[in-house]
């Protein structure tokens, strides 16, 4: 899929939101609290991604969290 396909797809796509009492047995407690870290993951993803991984065991450890831009990138290289 070239850039325009991905970026169509983004375009197109909704945020589905579950039953609010599936949502309270979540990690995160809420839809409120989701909204939360999406907006934080939108507005860093670089950091937002990175103290997401720090919570993962790693063989070794990566020196940059994304490297490119659509639609050729990579996370963790």
């Amino acid at each position: 899929m070239d850039l325009n396909g991905i970026l169509q797809v983004i375009d197109n796509s909704r945020l589905v939101h579950p039953d609010k009492n599936k949502s309270e047995e979540t990690s995160l407690g809420s839809t409120e609290a989701f909204m939360e870290l999406l907006e934080k993951s939108c507005q860093e993803p670089e950091k937002f991604w990175s103290d997401v991984a720090k919570e993962l065991v790693w063989y070794e450890p990566w020196t940059e969290t994304i490297s490119g831009s659509l639609p050729d990138f990579k996370f963790f290289c």
